[in-house]
């Protein structure tokens, strides 16, 4: 069981979450003689260490660098010889401070030097909102870098790329209408969407703070980031709620941005899939600017793809040609951030995002016609922004308050046209309007200091309010009929605490213990209506010797109902009693069956806990090996019965949603309360003392997941005699999940079935960097499933891909071209096809496309400069 926590907070200033027994290792270190800012930035990346500092004071210095097998802590010093900066160390913080000629100096706590005084730019580590400690939960960091060195072009492609996360759900591969509750790709966003327990079971963040949501299932769309304005990615693969509240149940997925960004950089970008379709074209900016008390930095990302249709891919020669696998795309995305110090000890931070986004496809009913003839097609654009404000204020030399908001809306606008014999014969025109509303109030400092170390805590509370419009209407040639119109919204107060205490540390000298750090959390949050509850969580950092550490959590996670599941409502349909298998009810019987939103529901709860263990071996430098094993147990999930009519009045099974001899009162009341007018599809009139059941087939929550498996990561970085640069990882996850989707029925694996998650996924490769050049391979596999959808079920093989990027610099005194970076990339170089699979509907693909890409092969090249 191995996972590593690779490259953690890189940026201008930070706090990096590893152990200080770690100093004492040698590993090979690369730096070159420069800005003390950048040298300090090749230092957190290369060493591992924890460090803060403040960027505008370290930016002017000169480090003359540090090459060759050192430990930590000469490394440090050698890069801070000469430059005016010192450091002072508080258990396993490190920050660097004015004064000195680089030597390491010993802190004397909190207050005193272990936090520097001033507003430094302190970035906390995603999972904890106290600095300075580390989490004992599994992190997964990716860096600007690596996002490039794996030609990767867009934050959802990145996610897609991270074994942990399903590419089922709502993601653009996903054609629409493919089986499944959470696989419905509305428009073309893309949603992290960890265990597969669906996309808004995973919260996504963007440098610590919630955004707007997208569309119906109300999770969050991470490709509407623009990748050049993305410093990292971080993501927490166990729950959250007790730090961050609703949707953490499968984990955190944190979007650090760059900062302090001087001067104006530019990249383009051409792209196609050698098969025909998704031609791609791409252009972005970033610029920014510094000065002695703030910086800003904002980017500008264009992108436009073209659609893949059935009829350029030879596997899916079974269904009509102008089926949509990929839909067309266009985008606009911009994001800003921004600080400012407005006096010695309060600083302002704003973050501001905005995105536009068009999409269609198109589905054909028929093999033989196309969708224009009888099939749908579908428009949708979506925009969206937000600002978040943020003031900090040092009250003290280690306390600070922090005072946060966020005003963020999105909108999606959809068109669906249903045609038949050549002509439209429905519309089906409407919106989902997303608003999120936000204020927070938090503080963090030390409270004792310990023999191991200072003791600190994070504490606050807050309001948070999101809201949902939803209209839509069916409109034919003759008439128009009102769908949906509804504006509902859901508003919480919650506060939380949280407490980090060292036990031990490697300077106790305690027998078989270097380490020992133990973690707290509590948050409590009261939705009103929905009700309230509290939910903690637990965490513990062993370490027995400096090169391996263990480590455990345990804790309680939740997700509210979307107010989609809550008050999108619910369509009453009547039906005849032999529609159901029933043979001997009096003449004239018929049956209720309600299907659709659910007001009455309540949120989910969810019970986590891990244990892992990460071995940074000190006879070779540069290696991480890390693993987990994860238990994640889910109640009170939200999906629908899974109604079979044919002689469920019957069935034990269904029991405990059918409501037999309802009263008259209740029949009339459900009858009134469909959104649309009650659907006769009886033959018979409608009278509420003939209905002899009700089948509740709504929203309900009714299912239970449990969820287990074990994470595995390896990491291997070093630096040649030459000067060349090797980065070797590896990461593969396995899991396994079976549902229960009510009180009676048996539990049914959902791992390793189609249009659900495999039982393994796995990436590996490595960068080599020889100078300007880098050069990158990667393999990604996806395990099989099982086609459950006929008997006998078969195994659908799965699927492995490589890519092959190269990106060269040009140094800055060529002329006409220097200072540019040239890219070209390859994915899926063996053009590797999914498995063909069972089906029988020419509506849907004969491939699982939650889990297996239909692009095959592309080529694209890119170059990019700055200013």
């Amino acid at each position: 069981m191995i996972r590593t926590l690779a490259a953690l907070l890189a940026t201008s200033t930070c706090i990096v979450a590893l152990a200080t027994p770690a100093a004492a290792q040698t590993r090979e270190y690369n730096i070159p003689a420069g800005s003390l800012k950048s040298a300090l930035d090749a230092y957190v990346r290369q060493s591992g260490q924890q460090v803060v500092y403040r960027s505008d004071e370290v930016r002017s210095a000169h480090s003359p660098g540090a090459r060759g097998a050192l430990s930590a802590e000469a490394a440090l010093a050698n890069l801070l010889t000469g430059s005016g900066f010192t450091t002072r160390v508080d258990g396993k913080l490190v920050a660097i401070v004015r004064g000195g000629n680089g030597s390491i100096a010993a802190g004397n706590g909190p207050g005193e030097g272990g936090l520097p005084s001033s507003n430094e730019d302190v970035i906390t580590v995603t999972g904890t909102r106290i600095r300075g400690v580390t989490v004992a939960s599994p992190i997964i960091s990716v860096t600007r870098d690596e996002m490039a060195n794996a030609g990767q072009t867009d934050v959802g492609q990145v996610v897609r790329s991270i074994p942990q996360s399903f590419t089922g759900g709502q993601n653009p591969g996903v054609v629409s209408g493919t089986p499944g509750i959470q696989n419905q790709n509305f428009n073309a966003s893309s949603t992290i969407n960890l265990r597969g327990l669906g996309a808004d079971a995973t919260l996504t963040l963007i440098n610590g703070h919630r955004v707007a949501y997208d569309g119906a299932s109300q999770a969050v769309d991470i490709s509407a980031i623009p990748l050049a304005a993305v410093d990292r990615l971080e993501v927490i693969t166990d729950g959250a709620s007790a730090i961050y509240g609703s949707d953490a149940v499968a984990g955190v997925a944190n979007v650090i941005l760059r900062k302090d960004f001087e001067g104006l950089a530019a990249e383009a970008r051409i792209g196609a899939a050698t098969e025909g379709g998704y031609f791609q074209q791409q252009y972005s900016l970033v610029g920014g600017a510094r000065w002695s008390s703030g910086g800003f930095m904002a980017a500008y990302n264009y992108v436009r793809d073209t659609d893949i249709s059935a009829g350029q891919r030879d596997i899916t020669s079974a269904i009509n040609e102008t089926t949509t696998l990929l839909p067309y795309q266009r985008q606009h995305s911009g994001i800003f951030t921004g600080h400012q110090a407005l006096s010695p000890k309060l600083d302002l931070v704003i973050d501001a995002t905005y995105n536009w986004r068009a999409n269609n496809s198109g589905y054909a009913d028929t093999t033989t016609q196309p969708y224009q003839y009888a099939g749908s097609f579908a428009t949708q654009d979506t925009e969206s922004f937000s600002i978040a404000p943020k003031l900090d204020w040092n009250v003290s030399k280690d306390w600070r308050l922090s005072l946060q908001g966020l005003y963020g809306d999105n909108r999606s606008d959809f068109n669906s046209f249903l045609y038949a014999n050549g002509a439209a014969y429905l519309q089906l025109p409407g919106y989902y309007k997303n608003e999120t509303r936000l204020v927070e109030l938090n503080a963090e400092g030390s409270l004792i200091r310990l023999p191991a170390g200072t003791a600190r805590i994070a504490m606050g509370g807050g309001y948070r309010r999101v809201g949902l419009h939803g209209y839509g209407r069916q409109e034919t040639p003759t008439s128009s009929l009102l769908s949906a119109d509804y504006d509902r919204s859901l508003k919480s107060k919650y506060a939380y605490a949280e407490l980090f205490v060292p036990i031990v540390s490697p300077a106790l000298a305690v027998a078989a213990v270097s380490r020992l750090e133990a973690t707290a959390a509590v948050r409590y949050e009261d939705y009103g209506s929905q009700g309230a509850l509290a939910t903690p969580k637990l965490g513990l950092i062993y370490a027995p010797v400096s090169e391996l550490t263990l480590r455990g959590t345990w804790g309680k996670s939740f997700k509210t109902p979307t107010l989609y599941q809550l008050y999108t409502g619910y369509r009453a349909s009547l039906l005849s009693a032999s529609m159901v298998g029933t043979t001997n009810a009096p003449p004239g019987s018929t049956v209720l069956l309600a299907t659709g939103g659910n007001p009455d529901l309540k949120a989910e709860k969810a019970t986590n806990w891990t244990i892992g263990a990460e071995f940074k071996p000190r006879w070779l430098p540069g290696l991480s090996i890390e693993g987990s094993y994860f238990d994640i147990r889910y109640r009170n999930r939200i999906n629908t019965p899974g109604i079979a009519l044919s002689n469920i009045l019957t069935n034990p099974l269904f029991s405990d949603v059918i409501t037999g001899n309802p009263a008259v009162d209740l029949v009339s009341s459900l009858a009134a309360g469909s959104r649309t007018p009650l659907n006769n599809v009886s033959g018979l009139p409608f009278d509420p003392s003939k209905v002899i059941a009700f089948i509740d087939g709504r929203y309900l929550n009714v299912s239970r997941q449990d969820i287990h498996g074990v994470d595995i990561q390896l990491r291997y970085s070093t630096t040649l005699a030459s000067g060349d640069r090797i980065l070797v990882s590896g990461s593969t996850a396995y899991l396994s999940s079976n549902q229960k989707l009510l009180a009676q029925s048996d539990a049914k694996q959902l791992a390793g079935v189609l249009y659900n998650p495999p039982h393994w996924r796995a990436r590996g490769g490595g960068t080599w960097s020889h100078g300007s050049l880098n050069t990158s391979l990667f393999v990604n596999y996806v395990g099989s499933v099982m086609d459950n959808s006929a008997t006998p079920f078969v195994k659908v093989r799965g699927m492995t891909t490589a890519d092959a990027v190269v990106r060269l610099a040009i140094p800055s005194d060529v002329s006409a071209i220097g200072g540019m970076t040239f890219g070209f990339a390859i994915n899926n170089i063996w053009n590797t096809k999914p498995a063909v699979i069972r089906e029988t509907d020419p509506r849907q693909p004969p491939y699982d496309s939650t889990n297996y890409s239909v692009i095959g092969r592309t080529i694209s090249l890119s170059v990019s400069t700055r200013w």
